[in-house]
């Protein structure tokens, strides 16, 4: 038998498809000002991707393409749209993208020097000057993963390793209200149980409270329990609040208690506003998601850990198979230093973002974020129908307020009902949340080429929303 299975093409047919699709890149990103945020649900076209069988035959790049275009890129939210606020906005740049591009293309494997000693210098150059922005000693170490949630559980396993020495039955985990849910995801995977996990909770910024902190603290030692890691909230989704952290270190120290520092969000605002982040060197882990505010394509997040020996000792393993792949003390596996044996050069897009743009370039995008925030907030309180709830890093949190007196449920399904109009026309996202009990609107206005204008006519259209609602809703009444 012939096996003709290839998966060939001419060079000029992979110039003319690389050339077709760079095109249309770049004629999404140079109109995307001008498009939806959000979509309308196409269920004909979602109904016949779902339904499609496997082709045992291929079709033409014009076919396949089209449908890509118009039946599933067309189909999307755009986090990187200038007027996408909900949730946290990934505004990402072209550099990083291309990166991506080149890194898929040549198809780096990044777990082991042995393949990959180019890869594994960019990573560990790109690892330093991530511990250098976030003062973190000489002797700590990091690699890249696929996001918080990643970095998160990394953490947590290391912390148990070395604290723990794996021994989890009577250990306790801190962590606040706020604290983002990839963490109790973390605790579940790395094998404790719910009831190990003690919520504290917060002041009236949002921060985690202290005093609860040590009081419960102080419970638990005199109960025969093990307080054996804190979770520092480092700019909170919901918030923005960044938790006391050299607060935290101090009343860790007493106790021999793990730090980490959850910083996937608000981390790099530690270069517009460093007054924030006192103490954060002191942390003995810190996650980060430079594809959030860093400003890179999905995915890539960050692991830093304080010593990091701990990484080694925690992930190393060296089974007859990888027995060629041993290093020199000059040398780094970074499979060894975290879960994936197997591992995507991610470190490329940041490396090569931060070498042709300038840390510069990214500190006055961080700093121009702030400022949106504090203009949205400013126009929040010259509303006559909308309320400043509370404005962190990069986050505004408000709510429109009916001026006679509505029930909180009323209020509250108020407030869904006008992002759900606002997403409707797709000019805008925002997302929704619940602090104390009450449902608010998120504006997170990240994004470097994002306008006061654009804040501007987006709230107006949730004062526009609002108003149409309670008149319609009087309407009915009266008829």
């Amino acid at each position: 038998m012939v096996y003709t299975g290839r998966f060939h093409l001419e060079e000029h047919e992979m110039k003319r498809i690389g050339y077709e699709t760079v095109d249309m890149i770049v004629e999404h990103l140079c109109t995307l000002q001008d498009k939806r945020v959000i979509q309308p649900k196409e269920s004909e076209w979602n109904d016949a991707l779902l339904h499609e069988n496997i082709p045992m035959e291929g079709e033409s790049w014009e076919t396949v393409f089209e449908q890509l275009q118009h039946g599933v890129l067309a189909n999307n939210a755009y986090p990187n749209h200038p007027r996408y606020f909900a949730y946290v906005p990934s505004p990402g740049n072209y550099i990083s993208a291309l990166a991506e591009f080149i890194t898929n293309s040549f198809n780096i494997f990044a777990g082991s020097w042995i393949l990959s000693p180019g890869a594994a210098q960019v990573e560990t150059a790109t690892v330093n000057w991530i511990k250098d922005m976030f003062r973190f000693p000489q002797e700590s170490g990091g690699l890249f993963v696929s996001g918080g949630s990643m970095a998160n559980l990394t953490a947590l396993v290391v912390a148990k390793h070395a604290v723990l020495q794996n021994y989890i039955q009577e250990a306790v985990i801190y962590c606040s209200e706020q604290t983002h849910s990839s963490i109790q995801k973390a605790v579940t995977i790395a094998g404790f149980q719910p009831e190990q996990v003690c919520i504290i909770p917060c002041n009236h910024r949002f921060e985690i409270s202290i005093s609860a902190l040590h009081t419960q603290i102080q419970q638990d030692c005199e109960n025969g329990r093990k307080p054996f890691c804190i979770i520092a909230n480092v700019g909170t989704t919901n918030t923005g609040t960044v938790d006391p952290i050299e607060d935290l270190v101090s009343l860790a120290s007493q106790y021999g208690i793990w730090v980490h520092g959850d910083a996937a969000f608000g981390g790099p605002a530690i270069l517009a506003k460093p007054e924030a982040f006192t103490g954060i060197e002191k942390l003995d882990s810190l996650s980060f998601d430079p594809h959030k505010w860093f400003f890179q394509s999905y995915d890539i997040g960050c692991i830093l850990v304080k010593d990091a020996s701990l990484l080694k000792n925690c992930f190393f393993a060296l089974p007859e198979y990888l027995q060629d792949a041993q290093t020199t003390n000059q040398e780094i596996n970074f499979s060894d230093y975290g879960m994936e044996l197997t591992r995507r050069f991610r470190a490329l897009k940041l490396w090569l973002s931060l070498k042709i743009y300038g840390l510069r370039t990214f500190q006055q995008a961080i700093q121009k974020g702030l400022y949106l925030t504090e203009e949205t907030q400013k126009i929040v309180q010259n509303s006559k129908y909308l309320e400043v709830i509370t404005s962190g890093l990069g986050v505004c949190v408000f709510r429109f307020v009916p001026s006679t007196y509505e029930s909180q449920e009323t209020v509250n399904e108020l407030n869904e009902n006008i992002v759900k109009d606002l997403h409707a026309t797709g000019f805008a996202m925002v997302s929704t949340t619940i602090l104390t009990g009450k449902k608010v609107i998120r504006l997170c206005p990240l994004h470097p080429d994002t306008t006061i204008q654009d804040i501007r006519e987006t709230l107006q259209r949730i004062e526009y929303y609002g108003d149409k609602r309670i008149t319609n809703k009087k309407s009915m009444v009266v008829s």
